[in-house]
C-alpha cells in the first residue's frame, strides 16, 4: 500500500529551531504502522487496566470505546491513507456501540462488566461522529437533563430512582463542552471550569484524571475547538503547563510530555526551545515497533483500578510530533 502522510498544520515560522524533519517524519510513520498493525479487526483499539499508575504489572484487556476516541482525535491532525483507514473502522466500531438515541456506555457490549450510560464517553464519541459527518441519535435532551442546580453538568446518565451516587468531574465537564460547544446552557459548565482553574484545583475537582498535564490537554481541547469562555484562563494554563516541564524536557511520562505539548499548542503557545526538548524526548523514547508505552490516563482510584495503554499514549504521541512538524516547518 503506497501512503502519503501530510502533517497537517497552522501557523508557520515561530522562530523555534526545528528538530530534523525526516526524523520527525519517519517517526510519526513508524508509529502510524504500530497503530494499523494493532487495531482490533471490529475497529476498536485497546484499553487495558491495571493496579498500577504505570501500567508495569497485571495488565488485562478492558474493552471499552472511549481510548478510541482519543486515537482518533489525534489522528485527525494527520492526512495520510492508513489514516484515513484507521479512522472508518473506528468509527464503524463506536457507531455499533450506540445504545438508544446517542448514549454510549464505558464498557463494551464486548465487555461482561455493565455500567451506566455516562456524558465522558457520550461526548467524545458524538464530537468525533459529528466531525466525521456520521448520523447518531439526538442525545442532547438527555444531557442537558444531566445537570445540577447550577448548570454543572453530573457524569453518570441514571434513572431518578437510582440510588447510586452521581459525581461532578471537571474534565467531563470539558469534554461536554467539546461536543456542545458554548451556549446558553452550557455556561454554567465554563463558568465551572474558569472557577476550578483559577482556585487552582484542577486535581480535586476530577474524580477520573490523575496527571495536571492531562487535564490541561482535555479543558484546551475544548477552547482548540472554539469554546472562547475559557479564554480568560489560558494564559493560567500555560503559565502552569511551562512549570511542570523537567530538567530534561520531558513532563514526566511519555504520555504527560505528549499531552503537554498537545495544550500548550491548544492554548495557542508557538514552538519554543521548551517544546523543542519535550518533542527530543519523545523521539528518544519511541520503541523498536513504533510505539511508546502505556501509562494511565484515567483511574477509579478508590477502586485501584488505572487504564491506558500503548495505542493511546502512541496516538497522543503522534498528535504532538505531527503539531510540532506543521508549526515548524518552511511555509
Amino acid at each position: 500500500m503506497v501512503c502519503v502522510l501530510i502533517l497537517l498544520g497552522g501557523m508557520k515560522g515561530s522562530g523555534a529551531t526545528p528538530l530534523d524533519e525526516k526524523r520527525l517524519y519517519e517517526t510519526v510513520s513508524k508509529a502510524l504502522d504500530f497503530l494499523l498493525k494493532n487495531q482490533l479487526r471490529h475497529g476498536e483499539f485497546r484499553t487495558y487496566a491495571s493496579p498500577d499508575s504505570a501500567m508495569r504489572y497485571v495488565l488485562h484487556f478492558d474493552s471499552s470505546p472511549f481510548v478510541t476516541t482519543f486515537v482518533l482525535y489525534s489522528l485527525d491532525f494527520v492526512d495520510d491513507g492508513r489514516v484515513h483507514e484507521i479512522t472508518k473502522k473506528g468509527l464503524d466500531f463506536l457507531l455499533e456501540e450506540e445504545e438508544g438515541s446517542g448514549l454510549w456506555r464505558y464498557w463494551t457490549s464486548l465487555n461482561e462488566k455493565r455500567i451506566d450510560p455516562d456524558l465522558d464517553d457520550i461526548s467524545c464519541i458524538s464530537f468525533l461522529l459529528k466531525r466525521h459527518g456520521v448520523r447518531f441519535g439526538s442525545n442532547l435532551r438527555a444531557i442537558y437533563r444531566n445537570r445540577n442546580g447550577k448548570g454543572v453538568f453530573l457524569t453518570w446518565i441514571r434513572d431518578p430512582g437510582s440510588t447510586n451516587p452521581n459525581d461532578i468531574d471537571c474534565v467531563v465537564n470539558a469534554n461536554v463542552l467539546l461536543y456542545l460547544g458554548e451556549n446558553e446552557q452550557t455556561r454554567g459548565a465554563c463558568g465551572f471550569l474558569r472557577d476550578v482553574i483559577v482556585a487552582n484545583r484542577e486535581l480535586e475537582s476530577s474524580v477520573y484524571y490523575v496527571d495536571l498535564n492531562v487535564i490541561y490537554y482535555m479543558i484546551s481541547r475544548a477552547l482548540f475547538q472554539g469554546v472562547s469562555c475559557l479564554e480568560s484562563v489560558q494564559d493560567t494554563m500555560t503559565s502552569r503547563l511551562h512549570a511542570l516541564q523537567e530538567p530534561d524536557g520531558s513532563f514526566g511520562n511519555d504520555l504527560a510530555t505528549a499531552s503537554a505539548v498537545c495544550a500548550l499548542f491548544n492554548l495557542g503557545a508557538p514552538p519554543d526551545s521548551m517544546t523543542e526538548k519535550a518533542i527530543a524526548t519523545l523521539l528518544a523514547h519511541q520503541k523498536w515497533d513504533g510505539s511508546w508505552p502505556a501509562v494511565a490516563f484515567y483511574a477509579a482510584r478508590e477502586d485501584n483500578v488505572w487504564w491506558g495503554s500503548e495505542e493511546l499514549t502512541t496516538a497522543i504521541c503522534i498528535e504532538a510530533l505531527a503539531r510540532y512538524r506543521s508549526l515548524t516547518s518552511a511555509p
